[in-house]
């Protein structure tokens, strides 16, 4: 009996040190915003933050366009980058886990000119990146 006592203890111990995935999610999203943001990824585009909403079981990435970029966006254009970005989600390892646990991603890209509107919002689910 003594000997069953350690290790349904640890077993207890580790169940309980377990981080879900979306306390994971959080977590990370908040660090590399902590460390790395704002960050210029591309001539007009940085990324200002990264945060997961829970209610909505979410990876919110937010970016802000600034110089040509920061205009009105055509529908052509906007198709074009929801299918670029679903197919940077397929193929995107680091992101397997979050997939694999069905969360859904979203994009939204904001205008450096005018505080606060969104030129481009982005929403995939499960089904759109499978």
């Amino acid at each position: 009996m003594k000997k069953l006592i350690f290790p349904v203890l640890m077993a207890f111990v580790l169940a309980s040190c377990h981080e879900s995935m979306e306390d994971k999610a959080a977590r990370e999203m908040a660090e590399y915003t902590q460390k790395n943001c704002p960050v210029e990824v591309g001539k007009g585009v940085s990324l200002d933050s990264m945060y997961f909403n829970r209610d909505a079981k979410e990876l919110c990435y937010c970016y802000t366009l600034s110089g040509a970029n920061d205009t009105t966006l055509t529908d052509d254009f906007k198709k074009q980058q929801r299918e670029a970005l679903i197919n940077s989600v397929r193929n995107a390892p680091s992101l397997k886990a979050y997939k694999e646990a069905g969360l859904n991603f979203r994009y939204t890209y904001y205008s450096q000119k005018e505080k606060g509107k969104v030129l481009f919002d982005c929403l995939m689910g499960e089904k759109d990146y499978q």
